[in-house]
């Protein structure tokens, strides 16, 4: 049971993308390193007992690499002039390249030559031989380098690969019948480009309805921007060549989908990062007879963790946080972090994991942890544990007995108010005794849609006595939305014996509520109407999130 639960945390740590982090490269790297001296060694040994002569000095003196094409009966390989356009990374992928010293390089006639530096190991040429076997026998000419002759070649194509993933934005690893060059997948690229650019967390393709031509209906991209939806102009490639025709709505869909994996994500990269964006299908049948269909690509929220801002540097009161850190000082305890979806939760979590950790605790944030993944870092020391959304049932109930064992837990639930975020917690096997026992605090949030500078203008009161306030009229800046931007409003409610009790108790959500105002709970409302004052938030804006005020 360990064993799987320490494979699951380390698969959750991957993050949106399945990439190894850094610290774990580097610990892949110096496996290889350690494999590969030992190889050295064993092949300096064999070559002291064939030749009868002194070990020498590297695996690059002349008679050692003479010896090794004799020994082996293959020709010496000249990476150095091979190019990184050879490499074959289907027939061998780059991380095994490493672990079994061994690369393919496509020759211009069209066969393979495998370039191996340990050939007297059985098992690899076993295993090369298989993989021969799955890609069909094609023609192929082996060879033989030194050791560090053909890590450095490995080096190299790593290094060439992420500078021109730094140029590039795109999916990552396409399906087979989806190849890279093909134009829906390049118009894909296109829009994917912009969508990170603009920082969208959301991407929409739709059908558009069929012309009178008869021919098959376009496409519509539209991206959501700072909770908007905007329609997304055409890829640069597109724009610059009005003539060009895009590519269908089914040529790009089909794309997505070939390009998706089984479990529905979509690799990507973008600015040298690897990021997986999530693919939602949808599909629906009209009164004609006629299915429509739809892919909806969630996009991760934070395309690098180094920008992930501070949490004063996300705009939060400076109030709201000295009372979040003030009760992050208890030794045990819950906390919730609460916001309706796509309100800035997630962000708020990463950045109070960053501050905790250069604080210098042991801080671990998981999102949608099984059971595995929970019990796994439960068997670590940690001084707060961060947990953006549950799994399911199961995961509550595990992580619900580790709350009353005394486990520190600050724990993210979409819903609009406080009352609702206990509400789903009770339908997913909280019990409210645990509740009331163990609820430290809630942090409330949510995000304003900020007027647009550009066509901001004074609206009259709707009725006399409310005082005056700004509204975006709407132009190019805009998109004609009248807003730009968003800024996060946020409160937070210590949870009071009074509240536990009411808690406890089953009492209504009025009661509840009356209590907490009561204590200076005010939820968003007062936090929404000073940003109306400010003139830098519409009065409709503010009642649209001050609806959730407690």
């Amino acid at each position: 049971m360990r064993t799987r639960g320490h494979g699951a945390l380390r698969a959750a740590r991957l993050g949106l993308n399945g990439a190894m982090s850094e610290s774990e490269q580097e610990q892949t790297r110096a496996l290889a390193q350690e494999q590969a001296e030992r190889v050295v060694q064993r092949l300096m040994r064999r070559y002291s007992a064939d030749t009868h002569r002194p070990v020498p000095p590297s695996a690059q003196d002349s008679a050692f690499r003479d010896w090794l094409g004799l020994a082996s009966g293959m020709p010496p390989a000249e990476l150095s002039r091979a190019t990184v356009a050879q490499v074959d990374t289907r027939l061998i992928p780059l991380e095994v390249s490493r672990q079994r010293l061994c690369v393919a390089l496509r020759a211009a006639d069209g066969a393979v030559a495998l370039v191996l530096a340990d050939p007297f190991d059985r098992d690899h040429r076993l295993w090369l031989e298989a993989r021969l076997r799955d890609a069909g026998h094609p023609r192929t000419r082996w060879y033989v380098t030194p050791v560090q002759a053909l890590l450095g070649f490995v080096d190299r194509i790593e290094h060439t690969r992420l500078a021109d993933e730094a140029r590039h934005t795109g999916v990552r690893r396409p399906g087979r019948d989806v190849p890279a060059e093909s134009d829906a997948l390049r118009h894909i690229n296109g829009v994917l480009r912009q969508a990170l650019s603009a920082r969208a967390t959301h991407v929409h393709w739709l059908q558009a309805e069929a012309g009178e031509t008869g021919r098959e209906a376009p496409g519509t991209w539209r991206m959501r921007v700072e909770g908007v939806l905007h329609r997304a102009p055409p890829p640069a490639a597109a724009a610059a060549d009005l003539d060009a025709s895009a590519p269908s709505f089914n040529a790009v869909f089909d794309a997505l989908q070939s390009a998706a994996t089984r479990d529905g994500h979509l690799p990507v990269v973008h600015a040298g990062r690897q990021l997986t964006a999530q693919i939602t299908v949808l599909s629906r049948d009209t009164a004609d007879g006629r299915t429509e269909r739809a892919a909806v690509l969630r996009l991760p929220t934070h395309v690098a963790a180094d920008h992930t801002p501070s949490l004063d540097a996300l705009g939060h009161d400076s109030s709201t946080l000295d009372r979040l850190r003030s009760a992050l000082q208890r030794a045990h305890g819950l906390w919730l972090l609460v916001s309706p979806p796509g309100a800035g939760k997630s962000e708020t979590l990463q950045a109070l994991a960053r501050e905790r950790t250069a604080a210098g605790q042991r801080v671990l944030l998981l999102p949608q942890p099984t059971p595995d993944v929970l019990d796994a870092a439960f068997a670590q020391d940690l001084d707060l544990l961060l947990i953006d959304e549950l799994d399911g049932p199961v995961s509550a109930v595990r992580l619900a007995d580790e709350v009353l064992r005394g486990r520190p837990v600050v724990l993210c639930v979409a819903a609009p108010d406080p009352w609702s975020a206990l509400v789903r917690l009770e339908r997913q096997g909280w019990p409210a005794p645990l509740l009331a026992s163990a609820l430290r605090g809630v942090l409330m949030q949510s995000l304003l849609r900020l007027n647009c500078p550009s066509c901001s203008r004074p609206v009259a009161p709707a009725r006399a006595g409310q005082p005056p306030s700004v509204r975006g009229a709407g132009c190019a800046d805009c998109d004609h939305t009248g807003q730009i931007g968003r800024q996060v409003v946020s409160r937070w409610l210590t949870v009071t014996p009074l509240l536990a009790d009411l808690l406890a108790t089953h009492a209504s959500p009025q009661a509840w509520n009356a209590a907490a105002a009561r204590d200076g709970y005010t939820g968003l409302h007062d936090a929404a109407l000073d940003w109306v004052t400010a003139g830098l938030v519409s009065r409709e804006e503010a009642q649209r999130v001050a609806a959730l005020a407690v």
